[in-house]
């Protein structure tokens, strides 16, 4: 039986030990070191107080003041636990000092202790003579014991998750503690009025140690499985070599050579001693596998996990199956009910948790773990069966939540499952910011592609509706053209005959009064021509009338028309009439539209007192006709627009705000209908030369169609 206790005892100071050599910091470790020196005090009293000599009586009254001191030792390390150490716990250790000094050197409690022997005078244990404070002893005893046991059950009703399940470990124990003990060390010797049952008051300590193991091992008190489990391994090795390796090979040796010192028992050793050095290794690696399954039934390789995770992370942007596979790999690996990895975007059950997560600062919460500072969000967490939650954070903002449920088999989360969410959340955290961002892409790039297309078809059905407003438009022009000629003609009809005298002679005033109206109407006529074939291009009908013309004689016409205008603004037409200039087939009313139009430009454009050239010339293989002024000119930013369709320069709409923007587009037309191409040069406040060059042999190819 003392072989058990001390054997007890050794093991839970080095547990003691090895709890605090992991931090020392932590005043925790310190009182269970203290909790564990006190038993082992107890203990060691207690075996001492069977050995017969000089001090009996005081190892006797040290069983006693232990167990006030064992109660008071465990209610210290359970409150340093809880945060719950005040000054009532210093008053009550100052009273329990004080108390036990009154029992470990007065008569009080412990009286004296009388030696019993055997009838053959072999000493069987002593008789202890109780004092006149036993009774007290005995209540302050049960009190103290019933007390810390219900400070426990407090604390456990108060508490969560694995400090919780720790604390229901832990009251067992003292539950137990109290009962074995009281039983065996007070109310049985009571009842017998003998001290024997007394002899087993030690099982109630073992009940505690125990519980306080247990919770140390399995529950995560302290976190050093991998110490025990290791030290454990060494152990069992060494116990199996000691017991026997070496009982073996000395019982052989006994048999085999009877005690005889010669040279096959030392040959003998030597092998057995070789047997044993090279058995040793293979030994300890069984056990510490043992060991390491019983108490690491769901360890991993931390490497191997990770590195998993990241090649699945590799390459993928696709968020869903981003999550759900690291999800996988990770709870294959801690054995977790489930564990979830939730972007901020996601709408499931923890979504009302995020709020709260936001405003804490730590990147990763342990729901036993959380003071009370945090109780609130503690509490929804139970509620939500997490026992773990990381923030997946990158350098810029926090992209999601990894959340971790329990153990499958009800352990708790060890410091090696914390680490592995700790290294992957930061993988994590960065895979799934890709895969956002490629799910944000992708979204925009649809809904990209559906407001095009949408544009597009907006644009389409507005595309129908101009093309059907640009054709009412044509029919318009074409009927207000039409029906705007008529009345012209007969303008231009009724102004010639009066100057021609058919309606009396004419003074000289007169005369120019008629000969500008004539002009303006004329320039009308051509302005309504314009549109009309502005409409026929519009339509397709825009054809050009063929027949033989005196090229130089409609530019003399058109000339001699304009020179009233050109008069007027003090603007000088210099044109030379070639003196034989071939016939050409060619669409002359539209020639003569686009002349005038030149030559119109030049005179309203050119600054008085200037010169407006009109030169035309055969050069054997074309025909050019040119019109130079020394005008205002083109920007160079807009003569490249100059030939577009109702297009004026900015400086000419300044000069002559009336104008349409159509005689340049028309007149370009005109010439490239009939082969030719233009001529445009132009500098700004410098002049402009405008013109045509037709070919002579498109002019003899368009004869030939002509006959």
């Amino acid at each position: 039986m003392p072989i058990l206790q001390i054997i007890s005892i050794i093991i839970a100071l080095a547990i003691s030990i090895l709890v605090l050599l992991r931090n020392t910091g932590d005043r925790n470790r310190w009182f269970l070191l203290f909790f564990n020196a006190v038993i082992s005090v107890w203990v060691l009293s207690y075996i001492f107080a069977d050995v017969h000599g000089d001090y009996e009586l005081f190892w006797n009254r040290m069983v006693f003041a232990g167990g006030l001191l064992i109660v008071y030792g465990g209610y210290l390390l359970v409150a340093s636990m809880a945060n719950r150490l005040n000054a009532l716990a210093v008053s009550v250790g100052v009273l329990l000092v004080a108390w036990t000094a009154a029992i470990l050197f007065t008569p009080v409690v412990v009286g004296n202790v009388e030696p019993r022997f055997t009838n053959s005078g072999i000493l069987q244990g002593f008789d202890v003579a109780r004092g006149w404070a036993y009774p007290l002893y005995a209540a302050s005893l049960l009190l103290s014991g019933l007390s810390v046991v219900g400070f426990v059950f407090y604390l456990r009703r108060k508490s969560r998750g694995r400090f919780k399940a720790q604390l229901g470990i832990i009251l067992t124990g003292f539950i137990a503690m109290l009962a074995i003990g009281f039983t065996t060390g007070i109310i049985l010797p009571l009842l017998e009025n003998n001290s024997e049952p007394a002899n087993f008051t030690f099982i109630s300590v073992f009940a505690v140690m125990a519980a306080f193991t247990y919770s140390i091992v399995q529950q995560r008190l302290f976190d050093i499985r991998l110490a025990i489990a290791r030290s454990l391994g060494y152990f069992l090795a060494l116990a199996v070599i000691t017991i026997f390796y070496v009982v073996g090979i000395f019982a052989l040796a006994d048999v085999v050579f009877k005690n005889q010192a010669d040279i096959g028992l030392r040959v003998y050793y030597i092998i057995a001693a070789l047997f044993v050095a090279l058995t040793f290794g293979p030994l300890r690696r069984f056990f510490s596998r043992v060991t390491r399954k019983v108490f690491f039934r769901d360890s991993y390789d931390t490497e191997t996990v990770i590195g998993n995770l990241t090649t699945s992370l590799v390459g993928n942007v696709d968020l869903t199956i981003l999550t759900q596979t690291a999800s996988g790999i990770l709870q294959d690996a801690m054995k977790v009910e489930f564990l979830h990895i939730l972007t901020i975007r996601d709408d499931d059950g923890f979504k009302e948790l995020f709020t709260g997560l936001r405003h804490i600062d730590m990147s990763l919460m342990v729901t036993d773990e959380l003071t009370s500072r945090h109780k609130r969000l503690a509490e929804k967490l139970d509620e939500a069966n997490v026992a773990l939650v990381s923030r997946l954070q990158t350098h810029q903002e926090v992209v999601g939540y990894l959340v971790c449920g329990p153990k499958v088999r009800g352990d708790a989360l060890t410091s090696q499952d914390v680490e592995l969410v700790r290294v992957a959340s930061g993988e994590l955290a960065v895979a799934v910011q890709n895969a956002l961002r490629f799910d944000e892409i992708s979204h925009f790039n649809e809904k990209l592609k559906q407001e095009v297309e949408e544009a597009t078809a907006q644009l389409r059905d507005s595309n129908r509706k101009l093309k059907k407003l640009d054709e009412a438009k044509d029919e318009f022009i074409s009927m207000a053209s039409h029906q705007l000629r008529t009345p012209l003609t007969s303008v231009k009809g009724y102004i010639s005959m009066v100057m021609e005298g058919d309606a009396g002679r004419l003074t000289g005033p007169q005369q120019r009064l008629l000969q500008e109206a004539f002009t303006a109407a004329q320039r009308m006529v051509y302005l309504i021509g314009d549109f009309l074939n502005v409409s026929r291009l519009q339509t397709g009908r825009f054809t050009l009338e063929l027949k033989r013309s005196d090229l130089a004689q409609v530019v003399n016409d058109e000339v001699a028309q304009l020179a009233t205008t050109a008069a007027r603004r003090n603007i000088t037409i210099a044109y030379h009439h070639p003196v034989q200039f071939p016939m050409l087939t060619l669409d002359e009313n539209k020639i003569r539209q686009v002349i005038m139009n030149f030559i119109d430009n030049a005179i309203f454009y050119s600054r008085p007192s200037s010169t407006v050239e009109v030169t035309l010339i055969n050069t054997g293989h074309e025909i050019r006709f040119e019109v130079r002024d020394s005008g205002i000119g083109v920007p160079v930013s807009e003569q490249h627009k100059l030939f577009t369709k109702f297009f004026r320069a900015e400086n000419a709409r300044r000069v002559r705000p009336d104008g349409t923007g159509i005689g340049l587009f028309m007149a370009k037309k005109v010439i490239t209908a009939h082969g030719g191409s233009m001529i445009f040069h132009s500098k700004e406040g410098q002049g402009s030369t405008f013109g045509f060059v037709l070919p002579l042999a498109a002019l003899k190819h368009q004869t030939q169609k002509l006959h």
